[in-house]
């Protein structure tokens, strides 16, 4: 309902759509956050790094700088949930995780492939994923 739920909000085709959407998306980030919450460990089921892990990390590195700004997934901070950025935190530190993280690629390619979300292609000023982490850490 998250990696799904960014998608359904940017291109919602009207009003009524849109807010389903992202009602819908941010009941789901809640649902992570107090899973995370109960289980009390490093990943969203607990000890151990699940596949629901790898999968949710690409959408909530990207929330800053694509979804939220470009999709209008604005209900909510996601620094609101605290153990999801926690959580982000700790993945991406990961050896080597970083690297597989290109922010500047990201921003050109939704930026500017997405016309319709965009038909100026402009890229906002926005801080690098650098610093972002470096603002949760």
């Amino acid at each position: 309902h998250i990696n799904d739920g960014v998608y359904r909000c940017g291109f919602a085709r009207n009003q009524s759509s849109y807010e389903i959407a992202s009602k819908n998306l941010f009941a789901a980030l809640k649902e992570v956050e107090n899973t995370m919450r109960q289980n009390k460990g490093d990943w969203i089921f607990g000890e151990e790094l699940t596949y629901a892990d790898i999968y949710l990390f690409p959408t909530l590195i990207r929330w800053e700088l694509i979804y939220s700004k470009l999709f209008k997934c604005t209900k909510q901070e996601l620094s609101n949930f605290e153990n999801i950025i926690k959580w982000r935190l700790k993945i991406f530190q990961l050896s080597n995780i970083d690297k597989t993280c290109h922010d500047n690629e990201w921003k050109k390619d939704y930026y500017k492939a997405l016309f319709p979300l965009n038909p100026n292609q402009i890229i906002p000023v926005l801080p690098s994923l650098k610093e972002i982490m470096r603002l949760e850490s």
